[in-house]
């Protein structure tokens, strides 16, 4: 496989050059050139449910995001995940969306640290003013506590005092 002819110059990172001999490979090179599946930076685009690319048409190519973790110490042993995670194209359109999305994630990072200043510019309140309301708070509490004790827990009393307080009286 060559760069296909579609292929945006942004997109020739996700390509390998692999050497195949002397005389093989693409145009007797020794070298053929193939998609990294597993190529840093290389994240899904938008594609049609067949994987067909919606910007160009041209069938988009998988990811296995799974295999860019190292190989295991142990010979024979890989636990790495080859199963496919994503499409991505190289035309570029599909180029275009890799940008469009890394400057949407650039614009709310930059968002949220911005709130995150204003936050810490938010007056505070005054800590007499809160430590005198908890003082009245405290003191009609404590009116009301003594008011309730002094009428005691006979009904009659309570009835009395209550229509008093109603009156006026």
């Amino acid at each position: 496989m060559a760069i296909p002819d579609y292929a945006d110059e942004r997109s020739y990172k996700f390509f390998s050059r692999s050497l195949v001999g002397t005389k093989h490979g693409e145009g007797g090179t020794g070298y053929c050139v193939s998609w990294n599946t597993s190529a840093e930076g290389l994240e899904p685009t938008a594609v049609y449910p067949n994987c067909t690319c919606i910007y160009c048409g041209n069938r988009a190519n998988p990811i296995q995001a799974g295999l860019r973790r190292p190989r295991s110490t142990y010979i024979g042993e890989d636990d790495r995940d080859y199963n496919v995670t994503g499409y991505a194209c190289c035309c570029k359109g599909a180029m275009d969306e890799g940008e469009h999305k890394l400057k949407v994630a650039e614009l709310k990072e930059r968002h949220a640290q911005e709130l995150e200043a204003l936050e810490k510019q938010r007056p505070t309140p005054d800590p007499e003013v809160f430590k005198a309301f908890a003082e009245d708070m405290a003191r009609q509490m404590a009116r009301k506590a003594l008011d309730r004790f002094k009428w005691g827990k006979d009904p009659v009393k309570v009835a009395r005092r209550l229509a008093e307080q109603a009156r006026g009286d």
